[in-house]
């Protein structure tokens, strides 16, 4: 949760939802030290819950586990918004 995200989304809405994927993708890559220890004693705001089951559509392939996590909880609980923020493809 970089960017200065956790600071913003509780201020927007009142409960984010991020699936238990993305949390294990920050667990491996260089997250900073803050959105770590959020991540792993989240705030009563932010909801870690897993997809029912990742959805392997063609269309999805090519996305990553985290991606395609978050897609499929949408689809399940149809949230307002959707936010999706992929490191990669900024480089």
């Amino acid at each position: 949760m970089g960017c200065g995200l956790g600071e913003i989304l509780p201020q927007l809405y009142p409960q984010v939802v991020v699936p238990e994927e993305v949390v294990e993708e920050l667990q491996r890559l260089c997250t900073p030290v803050v959105a770590l220890d959020r991540a792993r004693n989240p705030p009563g705001w932010l909801i870690i819950q897993s997809a029912m089951a990742l959805d392997n559509e063609a269309d999805l392939a090519t996305l990553g586990r985290g991606e395609r996590a978050a897609i499929t909880l949408a689809l399940e609980h149809k949230p307002d918004v959707l936010l999706i923020i992929d490191e990669s493809a900024y480089s």
